[in-house]
């Protein structure tokens, strides 16, 4: 969230074809991860797909740009849990489309933290989340705050 707008960053990936449906996604110093098809196109069950991929990016960028904030903020945090939701569809032209994503943020803070803070950095998290405010499909974003002792 800097001001200099010619900053950049780039995050590369390399994905494999192994056979069949299958795949291995390969990015320099980390460990490899298996890749199928959904199981709906013949894919191998208990293996990711980039489907999964996709609304686990959302929700990963949901906790890390929510905790960033709530650090920025100085609020402390108990836990934090964010469940995505992708729908896909037909498109009218072929092939498939995701057309809305339904992101739930359940989120405990201590009894001494801000309430109007923590909204504020559910706020922002929708407006600052990298690979959110990148989709073109509708986002909808259910936060749920527990205060707690």
């Amino acid at each position: 969230m800097g001001n200099d707008i010619s900053e950049t960053h780039e995050f590369n990936a390399k994905v494999i074809w192994t056979g069949g449906h299958e795949g291995d996604i390969s990015i320099d110093g980390k460990p490899s991860l298996p890749l199928t098809s959904p199981t709906q196109w013949e894919g191998k069950p208990g293996i990711y797909s980039p489907q999964d991929l996709f609304i686990s990016a959302i929700a990963g960028c949901y906790i890390t740009t929510f905790a960033t904030l709530m650090k920025r903020m100085q609020q402390p945090l108990k836990a934090h849990q964010a469940t995505g939701r992708a729908v896909l569809h037909k498109h009218p032209e072929g092939g498939w489309h995701f057309t809305d994503i339904y992101v739930t943020m359940n989120i405990t803070v201590p009894k001494e933290a801000n309430l109007s803070q923590v909204e504020r950095a559910v706020s922002l998290t929708e407006k600052y989340c990298q690979v959110s405010r990148s989709l073109a499909c509708k986002l909808h974003v259910k936060p749920n705050i527990l205060q707690e002792d």
